[in-house]
């Protein structure tokens, strides 16, 4: 049985409108002007992850640990008045996971999500506040069954 596991992932986008329907200069008539960064896309996100594999009592188990970051991301209105402009939060989490499969069918576990409770604006739809939170700390524990 391998002992460690490590994952790495990530993405940067710079993303604008250089363009749009009004022409290159913009129009007052359009949501967006050149320079604008796209909607509802994050300008990075990236993730890192451990995972220790192991044996107690001649049962396989783990123990994992996982932590990410999405960045910002913005919404513009301009259609209508006061230029409507939102950005959500940068959005830690952090979660933890151990497993011990206890015969080949029944696995017993405890896990938490969000340990840091970041409860940030998830999206930068944000009019009056209302924009999705991610979900709060969060615990508990697994029992599964394989049925075959």
């Amino acid at each position: 049985m391998q002992q460690w596991q490590f994952n790495a992932s990530g993405n940067y986008i710079h993303s604008y409108f250089y363009e749009t329907a009004g022409g290159s200069s913009g129009s007052v008539l359009s949501d967006h002007q050149v320079g604008d960064p796209l909607d509802f896309a994050s300008k990075y996100t990236f993730s890192v992850g451990a995972q220790h594999n192991f044996e107690l009592y001649a049962r396989p188990g783990f123990v994992r640990a996982d932590y990410s970051v999405q960045g910002p991301m913005t919404y513009r209105l301009r259609t209508i008045g006061p230029w409507f402009h939102s950005e959500s939060d940068v959005i830690n989490m952090l979660s933890f996971r151990a497993s011990l499969q206890w015969t080949p069918s029944v696995s017993f576990g405890v896990f938490a999500r969000n340990l840091l409770n970041d409860r940030g604006l998830v999206d930068a739809f944000a009019i009056d506040n209302s924009a999705a939170r991610s979900q709060p700390r969060t615990g508990g524990i697994d029992f599964s069954v394989k049925l075959d």
